[in-house]
């Protein structure tokens, strides 16, 4: 997979206070867009397919320990089906957004596009399982 960035401004944020605060989804797209550290959500065209969950994927809450002098967060994973009839469908990648409980965020957490992109999802064809880990954040050096 190319490499995934996550945003500067989310990392200048405590990641633990952004997890307990906020609600995260995930979100396939569909342009060929190269990510980098400054994409914005408006540059990335979510999929829209007929089977495709409106507002992405919320996964369960990504668990938080330590180990040593590492902050570890849990891998979580979601599955996307496939189209019903509306497909084939090109997906480049996926994002993972944010929204505090506040309602007054709403900006990419991180991005990747998948490696060969695009994966062509086909009617009744196999899901799109995405796995992701944020899991180590050195806490003497953030």
């Amino acid at each position: 997979m190319s490499p995934a960035f996550i945003n500067r401004q989310v990392l200048s944020d405590s990641i633990y206070v952004l997890l307990l605060n906020s609600v995260f989804d995930v979100h396939l797209f569909v342009n060929n867009y190269t990510i980098t550290v400054d994409t914005a959500l408006a540059s990335l065209v979510e999929a829209s397919y007929d089977s495709y969950p409106p507002g992405g994927i919320t996964p369960a809450l990504p668990t938080w320990g330590s180990v040593g002098n590492e902050e570890a967060i849990s891998t979580v994973g979601v599955t996307f089906p496939a189209p019903i009839a509306s497909g084939p469908v090109n997906i480049y990648g996926f994002y993972v957004r944010y929204l505090t409980r506040q309602g007054n965020v709403n900006k990419i957490l991180m991005a990747a596009q998948f490696p060969g992109a695009p994966i062509v999802l086909t009617n009744g064809g196999p899901t799109l399982p995405i796995l992701i880990n944020l899991n180590s954040l050195d806490v003497n050096n953030p």
